[in-house]
């Protein structure tokens, strides 16, 4: 029961922001204390192999394509093939259903079909925010421009960033985290390898990026 309500949770912060490697530590701490001090040392167990799966997916990758809306405003989702996802998320919805029906793992008064939402969105953070990062394929790696960089808020009401870069001859908008951004910060203009690489549901992943050439505000002054 409680490891349900651990994904569930997972799940429906999934959907408000990216969850980063803190929240791997927070699994860690939360299933240890549970395999310790509780009389269900599995649930603990799958809380902590959650978190690692969680770890290994934000390790992955470095940042995302975002898609672009067509006004001077953006559309900050993560670009995919949205009709393979929902195919996807439904079908593998279907057996997280029937294991929490079968296994009782919570008391059903009613219809068991309401159970059938929750497993929806289990399924799709399951698929799209951890399997899609893990099995990133079709790796290619070339040398990039940094045209540009910034930082904003999702809403005027929301708490939460988003931390935006862009190369140069390319429309393409990237998203990444805070510390992850940093490699940029005085560097428009640098010259930098990136590896991309395409997710199982067609998402844009840079898998890792690297400064070749400084040529930002904190380049050293070359002697003539």
């Amino acid at each position: 029961m409680f490891f349900l309500g651990y994904l569930v949770f997972y799940s429906a912060l999934s959907l408000l922001i990216d969850v980063s490697i803190f929240f791997s530590i927070l699994s860690f701490v939360l299933g240890g204390t549970l395999y310790f001090n509780s009389n269900s040392p599995l649930q603990g167990i799958a809380i902590c192999a959650f978190g690692l799966l969680i770890l290994i997916s934000s390790l992955c990758y470095h940042s995302k394509k975002i898609r672009a809306g067509g006004s001077s405003f953006v559309n900050y989702n993560t670009s995919c093939n949205f009709l393979s996802v929902s195919i996807a998320t439904v079908i593998f919805a279907i057996p997280v259903w029937c294991i929490i029906v079968k296994t009782d793992i919570i008391e059903i008064g009613g219809s068991p079909l309401y159970i059938f939402i929750p497993s929806l969105l289990i399924s799709w953070a399951i698929l799209f925010k951890i399997a899609d990062r893990i099995f990133i394929h079709n790796r290619k790696t070339q040398e990039v421009v940094l045209e540009d960089y910034f930082t904003i808020h999702r809403s005027r009401r929301s708490l939460t960033h988003v931390y935006i870069f862009k190369f140069k001859d390319s429309p393409d908008l990237y998203s990444t985290g805070m510390f992850r951004q940093r490699i940029f910060i005085d560097k428009i203009g640098s010259k930098f390898s990136c590896t991309f690489g395409k997710g199982i549901f067609g998402t844009s992943y840079i898998t890792s990026i690297k400064l070749i050439e400084d040529a930002g505000v904190n380049a050293p002054i070359r002697k003539k």
